[in-house]
């Protein structure tokens, strides 16, 4: 929330006129409504954008799992900086889904996804955080078409995907 009366006015540039760069800018003018001005600096910009042409798929990181040797190293730093960007950039795609009813039709799609490993693994942290986690017995994962024989640890959960074509212009 910003204080009305103490807040100054607030100069902001947003490198990147991507999904990511137009994403951040929404959110902070929103945020700071009559307090920012926003310039957003790009080489390109709609429809001839990386995100334009690719798309995007936003999930909490599960990053941590699947590489044993990790543990509390530098990486971990950075690998927090991400899990807070994931959280914020999925509860900003949830409040578009959910309270703006953006649709598939504006290019922004809630899909399920899938994520398994050959090792057991505990339930993240982050699960908690996404839309219909859960972890899947050998009976669901066989009946969804999956190798539960191959894999002991499998998540089904639901995770955006934009459409850079469609939710730029929007």
């Amino acid at each position: 929330r910003v204080n009305e009366m103490e807040a100054p006015h607030t100069r902001v540039a947003v490198i990147g006129a991507g999904i990511t760069g137009l994403s951040v800018s929404l959110c902070l003018s929103q945020l700071y409504r009559g307090h920012v001005t926003i310039t957003v600096m790009a080489e390109r910009f709609s429809p001839h954008t990386t995100s334009d042409s690719s798309g995007g798929l936003v999930i909490p990181s599960f990053s941590s799992y699947g590489t044993r040797e990790r543990g509390k190293q530098a990486g971990e730093v950075a690998n927090d900086r991400l899990q807070r960007w994931a959280y914020v950039t999925y509860d900003h795609l949830r409040r578009l889904h959910e309270e703006e009813g953006v649709r598939p039709e504006d290019g922004l799609m809630l899909v399920p996804a899938y994520k398994y490993f050959e090792e057991s693994y505990p339930v993240p942290e982050s699960a908690s955080h996404v839309m219909d986690f859960r972890s899947l017995g050998a009976t669901e994962a066989t009946a969804l078409g999956l190798r539960a024989d191959l894999f002991k640890t499998i998540w089904r959960f639901n995770k955006f995907v934009t459409d850079g074509k469609r939710f730029l212009p929007w």
